[in-house]
């Protein structure tokens, strides 16, 4: 009877799992965004950035944490994006490197931070990570994404946002870049105060 009982279990386990990775797995059906007022809400998203291994410089594989916030207020033309880039996990990973060209980390760190420029954007700088803030009065969806570098789509849920590039965005030869980012909506739909 304890047979019978452990394999009836195992078997509404078993259709459980299967069940429960149909739902994980449903293809997600996107369609173009054709308005700006469409991006209405808070969306938020990270992701990691692999970086491959440099040879001829000597440097190891290693990446990046990613995170993106875009804000839009229905019926204005103000877009706002707030990123984070995380540089901890490529200053460990290449430490020993670092210390070979006679540098320490926070040294090389200080080098880092001079790539980065203000275009009008707010820059804060915490340890070993960036913040970047910008907001600007778009009118079109072109201003933010153009169609030249892919499209920006939404799922049928409208609760994710995703832009497609038509050509991987790599760092290097040999990375497979990335080919979309998703963003998940967080806040939805403000409305401009009249």
């Amino acid at each position: 009877m304890k047979k019978i009982v452990f394999v009836g279990f195992f078997w509404l386990l078993f259709i459980g799992c299967i069940i429960q990775s149909s739902k994980t797995y449903a293809v997600e059906i996107w369609n173009d965004v054709k308005s700006i007022d469409e991006l209405a809400g808070r969306w938020a998203g990270s992701f990691s950035v692999n970086i491959p291994p440099n040879i001829d410089a000597s440097m190891p594989g290693t990446s990046m944490e990613m995170t993106f916030t875009l804000e839009h207020i229905r019926n204005s033309s103000v877009i706002s994006v707030f990123s984070k880039i995380d540089f901890a996990s490529i200053l460990t990973d290449w430490s020993n490197e670092i210390e070979a060209m006679g540098l320490t980390k926070d040294s090389y760190w200080e080098l880092l931070l001079g790539a980065y420029e203000s275009d009008g954007d707010i820059i804060n700088v915490g340890k070993y990570y960036i913040t970047i803030e910008r907001s600007e009065e778009l009118g079109t969806l072109g201003a933010i994404f153009s169609s030249e570098d892919g499209k920006i789509q939404i799922n049928e849920s409208r609760n994710k946002l995703r832009f497609a590039f038509y050509e991987a965005l790599s760092l290097e030869p040999g990375d497979p870049g990335l080919n979309e980012v998703i963003l998940t909506l967080r806040e939805c739909c403000k409305r401009k105060k009249k």
